[in-house]
């Protein structure tokens, strides 16, 4: 669910940023590591075959999608998560 809530954070950000329709995010496995206060500390995209400038793109959205959502109890101290864009299928 936690991670989900992220996923559909970053996903309106790329909405945002293409207009409508906007392109679908490439599938690639995004690392995030978080501040306490949600804030995004660095991003790092794998697992995908896109240029460059698309990657700078994801990694744009995802900061732009901070503050992340607060994790819930068992997950806090947590500092890296992993997730798969656009959605796990």
């Amino acid at each position: 669910l936690y991670v989900g809530q992220i996923r559909a954070r970053i996903v309106r950000v790329w909405e945002t940023f293409h207009g409508s329709p906007s392109p679908p995010l490439p599938d690639c496995l995004v690392r995030v590591v978080q501040g306490s206060r949600g804030e995004v500390l660095d991003v790092t995209v794998t697992n995908c075959e896109i240029d460059e400038p698309t990657r700078h793109l994801v990694r744009r959205a995802v900061r732009a999608a901070a503050p992340l959502p607060a994790p819930p109890t068992e997950l806090r101290g947590l500092s890296t998560i992993e997730l798969r864009l656009p959605a796990a299928s």
